[in-house]
């Protein structure tokens, strides 16, 4: 099977899929999820962002999970890819991509410092 085109890649907007979002403390309400939806893309980039206070606990870092569907209505209990824990340093941003197919998707990032808060955000670029 061959393209009609070369791929192109269409970077996103900062924030396009979450726009800042400071989840609280762990166990407190340390999570949110929302859903990325690349069925009209060959391929995305999905990037993560996260930035943590001035201090942060020995257990710290934000978890990713992503969970796809494959009938837009049930999403898989199994994330796409393992836990992914993205380490906090005081006072940093972290930036991590993660490659997500064809498809509709799920995300949950999830605080685990049982201390401080987190901020996050994430934003994506399609290959079409």
């Amino acid at each position: 099977m061959a393209l009609l085109q070369d791929p192109t890649l269409l970077f996103g907007t900062s924030g396009n899929v979450l726009g800042l979002t400071t989840l609280a403390n762990f166990p407190g309400a340390s999570s949110t999820t929302f859903t990325v939806d690349v069925s009209n893309s060959l391929l995305t980039s999905l990037q993560v962002w996260s930035i943590a206070g001035g201090t942060v606990n020995a257990t710290n870092g934000v978890i990713f999970q992503a969970f796809s569907t494959p009938d837009n209505m049930w999403y898989d209990t199994v994330s796409y890819y393992p836990p992914i824990i993205m380490p906090q340093v005081a006072s940093t941003l972290n930036r991590q991509s993660f490659m997500l197919s064809t498809g509709k998707y799920l995300v949950q990032l999830v605080n685990q410092d049982p201390s401080n808060s987190v901020t996050v955000m994430a934003t994506t670029g399609n290959i079409v």
